[in-house]
């Protein structure tokens, strides 16, 4: 995922000493991860291609905007809510979930961009 963490040579070492030829990263020239994680890789869970963006903007309209934590959260709960109440909403979203999986198949797991 390209989180520092993650990224540090000490940790890539650990990676090839334990799992040699079977992790995927971003590497380095010097030291190239056994898979390369393709840069821009795709949001293919519903919680990142859709649902965060969508509670945001349900949260913070123009109309209000959270201004303690409580309020934010008591707007996160009644979002959340409205959406799990919502049954074609999540028809949609996990028909679109399905499209971009068939999409990263059939392109054989290469980046995938749906608009």
């Amino acid at each position: 995922d390209g989180a520092l963490a993650h990224y540090a040579l000490r940790i890539r070492q650990l990676l090839n000493r334990e799992f040699p030829g079977r992790w995927m990263g971003r590497g380095s020239a010097r030291h190239p991860a056994p898979v390369a994680w393709p840069p821009r890789s795709p949001d293919l869970t519903p919680l990142d291609f859709w649902v965060w963006g969508h509670l945001k903007q349900q949260i913070f309209t123009q109309d209000f905007c959270p201004r303690t934590i409580d309020e934010l959260k008591d707007a996160i709960r009644r979002a959340v809510a409205e959406l799990n109440e919502d049954e074609e909403v999540r028809v949609r979203v996990f028909g679109e979930f399905r499209r971009r999986l068939d999409e990263c198949v059939r392109r054989g797991g290469q980046s995938v961009e749906r608009r």
